[in-house]
């Protein structure tokens, strides 16, 4: 971050709208320069963010744990974080968070927005009048664009990475897992054979859900290496009937990790990549302690 200061830079690095005093180009913030008194570009600021996102500035736990809602508004469309301001937009079949950074200063305005879903984001700075109605609406046009591209983006890719048919290669064993994309969150299981049982009509039957014919999804946990990706099954019913948040919730997510076979959750996932290649190799339902090779 080469053009990054937190004092007034020379002119020739910035845009300077009248004359530098009236604008607020050097305005001495003092105690306050950690607030508004910092100075950057597109380009470093562009920096910064690639440098959450890719967990490179601080540990990946941190992370996750910086980029977290401190707490809720009264709006359902955002919330507070240390130090983001959270808008949440509603995408295919669940909620996409931007985590932002707005600024303002005499005549500057700045917006640094990072949506960690999708390892993307973007920066706006501008200098003149009225810039910060200016940055709020170029931030909803922005997004308005951005974002379903982003999930449409996303879906392209995991129907190209995952999306296939996962079957046993021993003789004995009639197990398989079909996998697509839909316009839910996730990935779709569409058939689930373990040794000829039929996991549907299992899920369905028992305690695990309650819930007859269910939509089985595939959620990314977060948790991956070069080799591994880690997925958990959230399951729901086709049904949305209901006359509120209560009747309406899916309270599958709170039952994640509830059922294990030898100490391991039967809703846990995991996906063997080709470290070179990227490609996936196979699926491993791990409680049931099979791995089905990739076969189209």
């Amino acid at each position: 971050m080469t053009r990054s200061y937190i004092s007034t830079p020379p002119d020739q690095y910035g845009i300077i709208p009248g004359d530098a005093e009236s604008s607020g180009w050097n305005i001495p913030a003092g105690d306050e320069t950690p607030a508004g008194g910092l100075y950057s570009s597109t380009k470093d600021m562009t920096t910064l963010g690639r440098a959450i996102l890719n967990n490179t500035l601080i540990s990946p736990a941190l992370t996750r744990r910086w980029m977290r809602p401190v707490t809720h508004t009264g709006s359902l469309d955002s919330s507070v974080g240390a130090p983001w301001e959270i808008y949440s937009f509603q995408g295919n079949g669940r909620v996409i968070d931007l985590y932002t950074k707005a600024g303002d200063l005499g005549n500057y305005s700045s917006m640094t927005a990072l949506s960690p879903d999708h390892g993307a984001g973007f920066t706006i700075l501008a200098a003149g009048d009225d810039t910060t109605s200016l940055v709020a609406m170029l931030s909803d046009l922005i997004s308005a664009q951005l974002l379903p591209a982003l999930e449409q983006a996303a879906k392209v890719e995991a129907n190209t990475t995952y999306a296939g048919t996962y079957e046993s290669v021993m003789a004995t064993s009639n197990s398989s897992i079909s996998i697509s994309i839909d316009d839910g969150p996730g990935l779709r299981v569409d058939k689930w054979i373990s040794n000829s049982v039929d996991m549907f009509d299992v899920i369905s039957s028992s305690s695990l859900s309650g819930i007859s014919n269910p939509i089985i999804h595939l959620n990314p946990t977060g948790l991956r290496t070069q080799s591994q990706v880690s997925f958990r099954a959230i399951i729901v019913s086709p049904s949305s009937s209901g006359i509120g948040p209560f009747t309406k919730s899916c309270s599958t997510w709170e039952l994640v990790d509830q059922s294990n076979y030898g100490n391991v959750g039967l809703d846990e996932f995991l996906f063997e990549l080709d470290p070179a290649t990227g490609e996936v190799k196979s699926i491993s339902p791990r409680a049931l302690r099979e791995t089905l090779p990739k076969t189209s």
